[in-house]
């Protein structure tokens, strides 16, 4: 719950520290071929028992960044789940790649505890040529289980 307020904030506050800044989705057609950017792809989403507990009350996502305009990109990934109660669990890392594709895996342990629509949502905030932000997401709907805690495995396959 701490963290509805944090994504918007957050992006406030990316957005108005440059002056030259820009904010985009996957779904804007007119990119600057020129300028550095992102396209982000929620590929699948989904619960199941992913740590072998007899439970299916684990959410996975896989999402798919693909990198144009520059051969080395700085930038932070931020994802939130939230429940259909409104709760949200949100998680951040800051990286640096030299590639045109990278596929993060992320495991919500214990985090399908309700039943209803999740609706997930990914943020990238490049930082190579200018801040630019990109975002996309995805509702989707597991059926529930019990539990609750914060991920323990993040995978990235460059």
């Amino acid at each position: 719950m701490k963290y509805k307020f944090f994504y918007p904030l957050l992006i406030f506050l990316v957005l108005l520290g440059s002056l030259n800044a820009s904010a985009g989705t996957n779904k804007v057609s007119n990119l600057d071929d020129d300028k550095p950017y992102i396209t982000i792809d929620i590929q699948e989403a989904y619960y199941a028992d992913l740590e072998g507990d007899g439970m299916e009350d684990d959410v996975f996502v896989g999402v798919e960044l693909a990198f144009f305009g520059s051969s080395v990109y700085n930038f932070d990934y931020y994802i939130f789940l939230t429940l259909p109660s409104g709760a949200e669990f949100g998680y951040a890392v800051a990286l640096a790649a030299r590639t045109d594709i990278a596929y993060f895996g992320n495991y919500f342990w214990n985090h399908a505890t309700e039943p209803g629509d999740y609706t997930v949502t990914v943020y990238t905030v490049l930082r190579t040529g200018g801040i630019s932000l990109y975002s996309d997401s995805l509702v989707f709907d597991p059926p529930g289980g019990t539990g609750g805690s914060d991920p323990i495995r993040f995978d990235l396959v460059f």
